[in-house]
């Protein structure tokens, strides 16, 4: 699971508990991080290196009370979670991705375009230039078929038709 996501869920578990800490008196506000990890649907190292930068940024704190060791949102972590801070991060990360894979595959697309586009070309060209000389080669044909008004046959010479 992506950091900033399981950021943004270890801060969705805790946020409804601190609600209900303050409702309710005598209502831990901290969580277990077995819950946090089950709610969360992390394991415990994933766990840890995630509340890491949450403890640095002031969003969470250690809590040891009513016989709940966890950890606990603070205001700076209702903040970051209604702002949606870390599902926000997530989300840029996935578009950065996304942007980064299309920059490299447009352009490979794009050559191939172009060099299917060539080989059309060139095969058409080519188809072309063949019937222009098939057209050319049954007119030099017909022609050689052909008696020539001076009477002189084309494959005949000149110097053929003298020895007559």
């Amino acid at each position: 699971m992506d950091s900033n996501l399981l950021r943004h869920n270890i801060l969705k578990t805790l946020v409804p508990q601190h609600f209900l800490a303050l409702q309710k008196e005598g209502t831990p506000i901290g969580v277990s991080s077995d819950m946090i990890c089950n709610k969360a649907k992390c394991s415990k190292e994933e766990y840890r290196m995630s509340i890491m930068e949450l403890i640095d940024n002031k969003e969470v704190s250690p809590h040891n009370a009513y016989n709940v060791k966890g950890i606990y949102c603070t205001n700076k972590g209702l903040s970051a979670f209604t702002d949606k801070k870390y599902l926000k991060l997530y989300r840029k990360t996935i578009r950065d991705s996304i942007k980064d894979c299309v920059q490299i595959v447009i352009p490979i697309l794009s050559l191939i375009i172009a060099i299917l586009t060539i080989t059309v070309k060139i095969s058409d060209n080519n188809n072309k230039t063949n019937k222009i000389i098939q057209q050319m080669n049954k007119r030099i044909e017909s022609l050689e078929l052909l008696p020539n008004k001076s009477g002189i046959h084309p494959k005949k010479t000149g110097n053929d038709f003298l020895n007559k």
